[in-house]
């Protein structure tokens, strides 16, 4: 029988659920004497080419309902093997004709036939040289990595089953030894070299690989245990004995390497939770373990997963693989037990001298203990459910095995919140609440509207900030608190909130006497009153001199047209040579010059020096008008006189507000008119 054949018996263990429809296109009519049976096609068989002795395995679409079964395979009467609920075994009779035959068996009162064809015996050569390498092989599956010997039950009783064989087989007929090799190439050697050597996939995860070996173990322990129960079922005289040990030595190596496969499988970390969350800053790969986020900060965020082996407990597991797997290693115990009783009966009926080991087999740890790590490779990890409304996760982008987040605070208060974090890595999905503390954010406050803004006509400048965080985004609810040093304004509120956009707007009142620029500081606060950041500025007084202005008294207190005496005669001090006076004076000052228009009026006298009598003479009306350009430091205004002779003076007036609508340049008052 070829590799391919074998292949299919095997994969024929594997796959339950599969069927196949047997071949009924050249029925064979039953005797006139026999019962007339309704034909079953509820089996299949992997193979259609057999050999003699070749054990040919048959599948059951459903449950088997008997426990024994008596067959013909052609006219050749031999006993099917019950290896399982779904499953039958049996040989190939020695003496099997070459050629198309049927089996025949009933189940459930039908008729089961499947077609085989029969080829030549299979020659073996230098079939000693076969099982003796058997006999290497089988040995050198107990040596262990560092040259040692594995020794307990089950390896002690392989070692004598070994024993035993080589000593059986060669106490057989040349013939005998020939058909023993036979029966080893066609029914053994690809199963116990699967049983100790085991594909290894590198792609896949520790439970993946050691969990498929595992299976392929079991697949290949219940292969050898058909074959065992077939040779029990019908055994052959000449050969029977020594083959049955064979399948025997192939039965214990499937279950020590099932045991190491199951040992190898318990090693297997298996995510089972969430510990704790490692954050570490993007730009530093500083690690924390205290969930204090900077606001707006980057953070690399690794789930230290609490890992396990397999236990008892995955029995009930919500991960599907994991559940299935405890259930197949729990099973296998069962197996076991169905394994020592079929070797008892192969043993007895052969008069083999090894007994099977007392002990059974491996199963699930009631306890595998916890340790904690990093979770690895592929996960997926989600951040969601945060508590605090003020906290927003701005950024969270999965590069496993780990997550990219960052958490802005819309305020300027440290913030306490919790997050949930859900974890899917190799089919368990799991999620733990965790608390953290978010830093304010570093605000700070943009003037939008104010900076060398300028005092208007109605005394008042309106003021626009906007307060946003490191990363130029607005935040609301924060407090602002505006000030000035200069005591002639004042503001519509002096402290208020930012609204949702980040925007506050206030009015810069002034006095309308007010020459000074004016300082306004903005100072950003948190509920302790602490200033977290502020800006000073300044906004430019109007000149609030601007308009006209009519002179109500000049020379300390003379009105209008009251004349003012000139006492100039040294002889007589006592008699004014003159008097003089204005009649009007007008001032109209605009933004960068101012006119002046008025008329001095002079009544002129003659003085006697003797007697300081004096004589009226005549009087005479000055008017004039003049403008000139100025410039203003606050109230001094300094302009430039060119005199009847060319020269040019700068001439400096102060100009002092006496209340809102009068004001006093030098000696004279004004009022606004």
């Amino acid at each position: 029988m070829n590799l391919k054949n074998l292949i299919r018996i095997f994969l024929g263990i594997c796959l339950m659920t599969l069927f196949m429809q047997c071949s009924k296109e050249e029925e064979e009519q039953p005797n006139e004497s026999e019962p007339d049976y309704e034909y079953s096609d509820e089996f299949y068989s992997g193979t259609i080419e057999v050999y003699p002795v070749e054990i040919v395995i048959l599948q059951s679409k459903t449950m088997l309902a008997s426990s024994h079964y008596e067959a013909k395979f052609g006219d050749i009467e031999l006993e099917l093997a019950r290896v399982n609920d779904s499953v039958i075994s049996f040989m190939v009779p020695s003496a099997a004709p070459q050629g198309s035959t049927k089996l025949h068996f009933l189940e459930k009162g039908k008729l089961v036939e499947v077609d085989f064809n029969v080829k030549p015996n299979l020659v073996v050569e230098n079939h000693d040289e076969v099982m003796l390498s058997m006999i290497s092989m089988s040995r050198n599956s107990l040596v262990l990595e560092d040259g040692t010997t594995a020794s307990g039950e089950w390896e002690d009783a392989l070692k004598n089953l070994i024993d035993e064989f080589q000593e059986e087989y060669f106490l057989i007929s040349e013939e005998g030894r020939d058909d023993v090799a036979a029966f080893y190439e066609l029914n053994l050697k690809p199963f116990m070299y699967d049983a100790i050597n085991t594909e290894q996939k590198a792609d896949e995860s520790c439970f993946e690989k050691r969990g498929r070996v595992f299976t392929a173990k079991v697949v290949t322990t219940v292969t050898i245990v058909a074959v065992l129960a077939a040779l029990v079922a019908t055994p052959e005289p000449v050969f029977s004995k020594v083959a049955a040990l064979n399948a025997a030595i192939g039965l214990y190596i499937g279950i020590i390497a099932t045991h190491a496969a199951m040992d190898d499988l318990f090693k297997c970390d298996l995510f089972r939770g969430i510990d704790d969350l490692l954050a570490e800053l993007s730009q530093k790969g500083l690690g924390q373990k205290a969930l204090t986020f900077s606001n707006g900060s980057e953070y690399r965020l690794t789930v230290i997963g609490e890992f396990s082996g397999m236990n008892q407990g995955d029995l009930a597991s919500t991960n599907a693989a994991v559940k299935n797997k405890a259930k197949e290693v729990s099973g296998f115990a069962a197996k076991v037990t169905a394994y020592k009783a079929m070797y008892e009966k192969a043993k007895s009926l052969f008069g083999w001298s090894t007994s099977s080991p007392a002990a059974g087999a491996k199963t699930l740890p009631a306890d595998s203990g916890m340790s904690t790590n990093a979770v690895e490779a592929e996960s997926v990890i989600v951040i969601n459910n945060l508590t605090n409304e003020k906290v927003v996760l701005t950024d969270a982008i999965a590069e496993s095995p780990y997550i990219t987040a960052s958490f802005k605070n819309k305020t300027l208060e440290e913030q306490d919140f919790s997050f949930d974090v859900t974890t899917t890595y190799e089919g368990t999905t799991a999620t733990k609440t965790f608390e953290a503390t978010l830093k304010p954010s570093e605000g700070s406050i943009q003037v939008l509207k104010g900076i060398d803004a300028e005092i208007g006509q109605n005394n008042s400048a309106s003021l626009e900030f906007k307060v946003i965080d490191e990363k130029e985004e607005p935040i609301a609810d924060a407090q602002l608190v505006i000030s000035t040093t200069n005591s002639k304004a004042s503001f519509s509120t002096s402290s208020i909130k930012s609204a949702a956009n980040g925007m506050v707007t206030i009015t810069l009142n002034a006095d309308p006497t007010n020459i000074d620029d004016i300082p306004v500081t903005v100072a950003l606060k948190n509920s302790q009153g602490e200033v977290l950041y502020s800006t000073t500025f300044n906004v430019q007084a109007k000149n609030p001199f601007i308009g006209s202005w009519e002179m109500v008294t000049f020379e300390n207190g003379y009105t209008p047209g009251e004349f003012v005496p000139d006492y100039s005669n040294p002889d007589c001090p006592n008699s004014a040579v003159a008097e003089w006076t204005l009649t009007y004076q007008n001032i109209t000052i605009q933004e960068s010059s101012f006119t002046i228009s008025d008329n001095e009026r002079i009544k002129r006298y003659s003085v006697n020096s003797e007697t300081c009598s004096r004589s009226y003479i005549d009087t005479k009306d000055y008017p004039a008008t003049v403008t000139l350009d100025y410039s203003r430091n606050k109230n001094v205004f300094t302009s430039t006189v060119v005199d009847e002779n060319g020269q040019s003076t700068e001439q400096s007036r102060t100009l002092n507000f006496i209340s809102e609508n009068k004001i006093q340049i030098g000696a004279a008052t004004y009022i606004r008119k």
